[in-house]
């Protein structure tokens, strides 16, 4: 599937139109603000359209179909007329961002094609690709472990010992399997090997039928801890759902820039992998799935809310606050993570409304008071004004606070008299 990230496209068209501009002789050649919109408007479309060509048929990203539309529908979206649509087309051409331009006549759709270095396409493969892809890599590894172990076998049957203390023996294979499975197990806890250690000067066959029965121990602990993500690709790849493009591609937008908000306020000063970035977005994915398309901008702004609370937090003891790595802190089972700071935002953002209510009772306060201290020529009618700071409060539904602007503005008997 051929996909346009529009925030990424947009930066090139702007980089590439800067410097047009800088190196134009005259001042009228220079691309100007409807120039540039014609041109934004033109990249979306474009990107609507390769999503309904990709539901017919796969496209290749060597040879991308040309763009069909006329002045009238480019018109509409820029808010200006035709004739200013053709003008813009014109100096787009001019500027290499259309590189080519077919007409067909007055009564049919034209056809552009745009420059492919701004719209920096790239190509999303199917979960099934993906799956397999995963798999292959999978079994590469437990084969390049296992060649790895059974060379090691092969160097020496005598032990070795720590030269600082020599009451503890350890056979130097044990050592060179324990550092080689920590090193590939950058996202799950170290596995215990203390039932490998001691006296171990046995024969070889034993300690690889040791490390066999270990190795398949952490493989499965490993898929486990790291989010299961072949399982998770079975059961996208089994629903039963219509695929839908505008939303996947939307939800491939909230994902990326909620993981690169996450990635820069919580894991600025952390190391890590390819594999540790791809698991985080498969598990924010997750967050995102069970949301209704009409609501994802809502949900979404929730979330960068609750990112921001946590980035706070850390921030005011970093020594000893810290967020755990992805795989852990965006595990939808883990309610002690990014799934536990809902509660924490419903509360802060509860907290916000009654600092809200306090600032507006106290500035109501103030105005019906100033305006007791003018002038009777420049004083307001004292029942109005009243009124409308009543509206005014009545508007949260809280009869305390309408109490305590009447306790406020209010002489002691008329307020006696009202309570």
């Amino acid at each position: 599937m051929i996909l346009i990230h529009y925030p990424t496209a947009y930066k090139a068209l702007n980089c590439f139109i800067d410097v047009y501009n800088d190196k134009a002789e005259k001042s009228t050649d220079r691309l100007r603000t409807g120039a540039v919109m014609t041109a934004k408007e033109i990249i979306r479309i474009y990107g609507v359209s390769l999503l309904k060509a990709n539901a017919m048929q796969e496209i290749d990203q060597n040879n991308l179909p040309s763009l069909q539309t006329n002045n009238k529908q480019l018109s509409t979206l820029v808010k200006c007329s035709s004739r200013t649509i053709q003008r813009h087309i014109t100096k787009l051409q001019s500027a290499g961002i259309i590189i080519n331009k077919i007409f067909h006549g007055s009564n049919s759709n034209f056809e552009l094609w745009i420059n492919p270095n701004i719209l920096l396409i790239k190509q999303k493969l199917s979960v099934d690709k993906l799956k397999k892809e995963f798999q292959e890599a999978l079994e590469r590894t437990k084969q390049n472990e296992l060649k790895s172990t059974f060379s090691l076998v092969q160097k020496t049957n005598c032990p070795d010992t720590y030269p600082s203390n020599n009451s503890y023996k350890i056979n130097n294979i044990i050592i060179d399997v324990d550092n080689s499975q920590r090193s590939s197990l950058s996202l799950t806890s170290e596995v215990d090997t203390s039932y490998v250690t001691g006296n171990m000067t046995g024969n070889t066959g034993e300690i690889a039928q040791v490390f066999s029965e270990k190795q398949k121990k952490s493989e499965e602990k490993k898929l486990q801890e790291a989010g299961e993500i072949a399982s998770r690709a079975d059961t996208i790849s089994d629903r039963n759902v219509p695929p839908d493009p505008a939303r996947d591609n939307s939800l491939n937008l909230y994902v990326s820039l909620l993981w690169l908000m996450a990635r820069n306020l919580l894991y600025k000063n952390t190391f890590l992998t390819d594999r540790q970035v791809l698991i985080a977005k498969k598990l924010i994915r997750k967050l995102y799935d069970p949301v209704s398309t009409e609501k994802l901008s809502n949900t979404h702004q929730h979330y960068v809310e609750r990112i921001s609370l946590v980035a706070k937090y850390v921030q005011k003891d970093p020594e000893h606050r810290f967020v755990p790595l992805p795989y852990r802190y965006f595990d939808t089972n883990n309610l002690k993570g990014f799934v536990g700071t809902k509660q924490w935002h419903q509360a802060d953002q509860q907290r916000k409304k009654e600092v809200e209510r306090e600032l507006v009772l106290s500035r109501i306060i103030r105005k019906y008071q100033n305006n007791q201290k003018k002038d009777t020529a420049l004083k307001r009618p004292q029942l109005q004004l009243f009124r409308e700071c009543e509206n005014t409060i009545g508007k949260f539904n809280d009869a305390s606070l309408t109490q305590r602007f009447h306790a406020a503005v209010l002489q002691h008997d008329t307020y006696r008299q009202l309570v």
